[in-house]
């Protein structure tokens, strides 16, 4: 679970809606699910995903 830092990041973050292909959408699914497991700290995500 987010801690309190993490969340105010995430809720001050502006959603850009895009649209995704399959593969994109399961490599997403996947990293998510590792998040979920592994607790990957928000910082490690963000440059797994570049931003």
């Amino acid at each position: 679970m987010a801690g309190a830092k993490e969340n105010a990041v995430i809720q001050k973050a502006t959603i850009e809606e895009i649209e995704l292909d399959a593969s994109e959408t399961k490599e997403l699914d996947q990293l998510a699910e590792e998040t979920r497991k592994c607790g990957i700290s928000w910082d490690d995500l963000k440059a797994e995903l570049g931003l």
